[in-house]
C-alpha cells in the first residue's frame, strides 16, 4: 500500500452457513431464522482505484450464543426491536463498522504518503460511525445510505425533510451511461451488465442526530445516482453516497462514484473465497478452524 497514491479500504461482511445434515461444528452459533448454524466475517480488504486487489487489511470473526431450547412467550417484533436499540452500542453486532473504520486511521499511520478512501454499504449507515468519519482526518471516506435520515430542522425552517426526498427534488447535474452489475444472484445465471442513463445530483447537507440528547446535526457531501430509464422489469437503481471527498466539480462527483462502484470487488472476494475455496464444504469439526482468531 506504501507504493499506491490511492488505496480504497471496502469493508463489509459475509456469512459462513456450517450447517451439517448429519453432524455439528462445535462452536458455531445460530444464524438468522430456522436450524442454520456457522459463523460470521467482517473483512476489509484494500484494491487500487482500478480493482486490483492488495490483501486483507484486518478482519472480525465471531459466532453468536446458542438459542435458548426453553419455551418462552411470544415477543411482538416491536418488543425485541426496542430491546435491541437499548443495548449499548458497543455490545450491538454493527459496532464491528466502527472499529473497522478505525482500523483505517491505524493503516494511514503505517503509509502516511498513501491517500486512502474507505467504502462501506448501506449496512454502515450508523451515526456513531458517520460521526467517528466526520471527526478524523487520516482517511476520506464514502458510505452509501437508504435516504430516510432526516436533514436539519433549521434547513427547512418548521420540518424535517428526509434526505430522499429532499435530493429528488432538486435539478441534477449532468446524465452519464454507465455499466451497472445485473441482480442475478450467484450460481444462477451469473453476472450481467445492465447499461442504463444515471443522473447525477451533488451537494453538501446537514443531518438530523436521531440520538436522545444530541442536537448538533453532521454537515456531509452527497452524491445521488438514479436510474432514469429502467429496463422495465427491476425497480430503478439509486445510490445515495455520503462522503468526505470534495463534490464541487463534475469530475469530483465522478470520482466518487468511480470509487464506490469499486465496492463490488469485495462481494468477488466472498464469492471466490465460498465458491472457489469452498470454504463452507471444508470437513473441519471446530469453529476455529474457519475463522481468523
Amino acid at each position: 500500500m506504501k507504493s499506491q497514491k490511492v488505496v480504497l479500504l471496502v469493508q463489509d461482511t459475509t456469512e459462513l452457513d456450517l450447517t451439517r445434515p448429519s453432524s455439528e461444528v462445535e462452536g458455531a452459533g445460530p444464524m438468522g431464522t430456522g436450524r442454520r448454524s456457522g459463523g460470521f466475517m467482517h473483512l476489509m480488504h484494500a484494491f487500487t482505484p482500478d480493482g486490483t486487489p492488495l490483501g486483507s487489511v484486518s478482519a472480525e470473526a465471531w459466532t453468536r450464543e446458542p438459542k435458548d431450547d426453553k419455551p418462552k412467550a411470544k415477543r411482538c417484533s416491536s418488543e425485541r426491536r426496542m430491546q435491541i436499540k437499548r443495548k449499548p452500542f458497543e455490545e450491538k453486532e454493527t459496532h464491528r463498522w466502527l472499529t473497522m473504520s478505525q482500523h483505517c486511521a491505524e493503516v494511514k499511520a503505517h503509509c502516511p504518503e498513501t491517500l486512502f478512501v474507505m467504502l462501506a454499504d448501506r449496512e454502515s449507515d450508523i451515526t456513531e460511525v458517520l460521526d467517528y468519519c466526520r471527526s478524523q482526518d487520516q482517511f476520506d471516506w464514502v458510505i452509501r445510505i437508504d435516504g430516510s435520515r432526516f436533514l436539519n430542522k433549521e434547513q427547512f425552517r418548521d420540518r424535517t425533510v428526509a434526505i430522499r426526498e429532499e435530493r429528488g427534488n432538486r435539478k441534477f447535474l449532468y446524465q452519464k451511461t454507465l455499466d451497472v452489475r445485473g441482480r442475478t444472484a450467484w450460481g444462477s445465471a451469473g453476472l450481467k451488465h445492465r447499461p442504463g442513463k444515471a443522473d447525477r445530483s451533488a451537494r453538501e447537507v446537514t443531518l438530523n442526530d436521531p440520538r436522545a440528547g444530541h442536537y448538533d446535526g453532521g454537515t456531509v457531501n452527497a452524491v445521488l445516482v438514479r436510474e432514469t430509464k429502467p429496463n422495465g422489469k427491476d425497480d430503478p437503481i439509486e445510490y445515495l453516497m455520503l462522503t468526505s471527498l470534495p463534490i464541487k466539480t463534475h469530475k469530483q462527483v465522478d470520482l466518487v462514484i468511480e470509487y464506490y462502484l469499486m465496492r463490488w470487488m469485495i462481494e468477488l472476494f466472498f464469492k471466490v473465497l465460498k465458491s472457489g475455496c469452498k470454504i463452507e464444504s471444508r470437513r473441519f469439526e471446530h469453529i476455529v478452524r474457519f475463522l481468523p482468531s
